[in-house]
């Protein structure tokens, strides 16, 4: 390999990385570019609290009116501070008034 293609190549790998760190990566992207993206921007990068999937705090927001964050069980109900879940959570409509804890019973209908 001539040392323009390796120059060529190094300059190519570079720009990608460059890109995959400043563009911010749709939902469907692979999870290694979130955490690339999360990490490279001081994003978190930690597990959902209800699934465990990891998830980076650039991906908070809600879906379709779907809440994104669910009360923090580390405080008490009334201190209305919140938590992020993931996406995949989100989506299904495990977030805000749609999470229901383990530990509470269910409302009778």
């Amino acid at each position: 390999m001539s040392s323009a293609s390796v120059a060529l190549t190094i300059g190519v790998l570079s720009a990608f990385v460059a890109a995959a760190g400043t563009v911010r990566p749709p939902h469907w992207a692979p999870r290694w570019w979130h955490r690339f993206y999360g990490r490279s921007h001081g994003y978190f990068w930690l597990p959902c609290p209800l699934c465990g999937h990891d998830t980076g705090g650039h991906e908070w927001n809600d879906y379709k009116g779907l809440s994104s964050v669910i009360p923090d069980p580390e405080y008490p109900p009334d201190s209305e501070r919140m938590i992020g879940i993931c996406q995949d959570c989100t989506r299904v409509g495990r977030g805000g008034q749609g999470f229901l804890a383990e530990s509470e019973e269910k409302p009778d209908a």
